[in-house]
């Protein structure tokens, strides 16, 4: 494999003159990266003229917009691929292609105002209001991408070895983002911005719900509920109780939310209000934690709860969202706060219950009614070193389950039925004792096995009992 050398900067203006206009250091710079990516000698000059061509310009502005009005300010911002809006009021965004030719540059207020009007109808809410985030980071790279050009293609620029490139590019693409953001923050409503920043929820689907309505009521329900407002503001689906009996929803107790009630249209197409409850419930002057504790079929004394921790410790509704999906991330809140005197008081009790959950068996979580019944004898201290033991002991559950539905024969369809009806009502000691008896009548079976048919080799799936139990034999 030939090894490419680097060409002087005086050769390099020979064989293209149009590099004149960029300096040597800048050429040198760039000539570094072609070396990086392996680009062959005949397209060395275009892509050092590419890549100082399009590092010209970071694409991240902000512009203010000419107002009638001196109390509200507009605003266009362009951040890499994305246009970003404020009409005084809400925030919006859209994506830029490449068909569009929008400046890379600051425009002037006037050539802003017009190009605005170009995207009148494309604007959606997928609005950046933090440079710290996910999507912050992924326009950044992207951005690092885009001043490769065509070179990019090649399918090289995601391995490892180019982080040489990406790491201080993407660095500093998102202080340039940052630095965007900041200026078309200021000029948003800053008890707003306040409030969704103190939830730990800088979303802006969040702050134009917050703009909407009875904005003093919404600020208040916020406040009073810093976790669950933001998780049912930005869920998919809006909740409501669902009548298993009469296979109808449930009808509502306040007439303001009756009309948003959800109905099967005569093709059995399931018909749901597209407005958020949420925001009916704060504008009316509902009663917040009776609303939301019907709402989500909770315990009002839950919903209350859930109110007084704090957000550091509860996790905030994107943590929530990002780690449990957007279809019901208040469900493992709700259940921490309905464990009577095992709720969790701090951020290390919740992160203990959110691993014990994680290791429980499905079967168990759809089956278990009464959690309390479930952790009785359990301890009530969630920093217990127990609970390590106890989350291994559900988790063990699913080498039974995995048994029964793997075994054939007719009773295996009896049984799994009855392993499941037994779990429903059982405690943890009742399940730790069955997971034990089932381990101990594994070692039976294989011993007897062994002892019909030595062949069978069922050796290799014993535990050997003086590796696990002796402590004195030497190994």
């Amino acid at each position: 494999m030939s090894v490419q050398k680097r060409q002087s900067v005086v050769g390099l203006r020979i064989l293209a003159p149009k590099l004149e206009k960029f300096s040597h250091r800048q050429i040198e710079v760039a000539q570094t990266w072609a070396l990086q990516f392996n680009v062959p000698p005949s397209q060395l000059t275009s892509f050092i003229d590419t890549y100082l061509s399009s590092t010209v310009h970071t694409r991240c502005w902000c512009v203010a917009l000419p107002s009638t009005d001196d109390q509200t300010r507009r605003l266009l911002a362009r951040i890499g691929d994305h246009l970003q809006y404020f009409d005084g009021h809400q925030v919006k965004a859209c994506k830029i292609f490449s068909k569009d030719r929008v400046h890379k540059r600051k425009p002037t207020a006037m050539v802003a105002q017009q190009l605005l009007l170009r995207f009148e109808k494309r604007w959606y809410a997928d609005v950046l209001l933090t440079s710290f985030c996910k999507s912050a980071g992924e326009r950044a790279k992207a951005l690092s991408i885009e001043d490769l050009g065509s070179f990019n293609r090649r399918g090289f620029d995601w391995t490892a070895s180019n982080n040489r490139y990406f790491n201080p590019r993407t660095r500093f693409y998102l202080k340039q983002i940052g630095s965007t953001l900041k200026q078309f923050c200021q000029c948003l409503d800053q008890e707003l911005l306040f409030a969704i920043r103190s939830a730990q929820c800088p979303s802006p689907k969040l702050y134009n719900w917050l703009a909407q309505g009875d904005r003093k009521r919404r600020l208040q329900a916020l406040k009073a509920q810093p976790v669950l407002i933001p998780l049912l503001v930005l869920a998919d689906q809006w909740p409501w109780p669902w009548d298993g009996q009469q296979q109808v929803y449930m009808n509502c107790p306040w007439d303001e939310l009756q009309a948003w009630r959800p109905y099967w249209s005569e093709d059995r197409y399931l018909i749901s209000a597209e407005e958020c409850l949420v925001g009916r419930i704060a504008d009316a002057g509902l009663p917040l934690s009776d609303t939301l504790a019907w709402l989500l079929q909770a315990p009002r004394a839950a919903v209350r709860y859930l109110g007084q921790q704090r957000v550091f410790d509860t996790g905030s509704a994107l943590t929530r969202i990002s780690r449990e999906g957007p279809q019901g991330p208040w469900h493992r809140l709700l259940l921490g706060a309905s464990l009577g005197n095992r709720r969790p008081l701090k951020k290390a009790h919740w992160i203990t219950l959110f691993a014990l959950l994680d290791k429980i068996p499905y079967q168990l979580l759809d089956q278990t009614q009464d959690w309390n019944r479930l952790l009785s004898g359990c301890p009530t201290d969630w920093s217990d070193d127990n609970w390590s033991k106890i989350a291994d002991d559900f988790r063990d559950l699913n080498e039974l389950f995995n048994n029964v539905d793997e075994s054939d024969g007719p009773a295996s369809g009896e049984a799994l039925q009855k392993l499941k009806s037994f779990i429903a009502t059982a405690s943890y000691h009742q399940i730790a004792s069955l997971v034990n008896g089932f381990h101990l009548a594994l070692i039976d079976i294989r011993e007897a096995l062994d002892a019909v048919d030595p062949q069978t080799r069922t050796d290799s799936l014993t535990p050997w009992k003086p590796l696990l139990y002796s402590t004195s034999t030497p190994l």
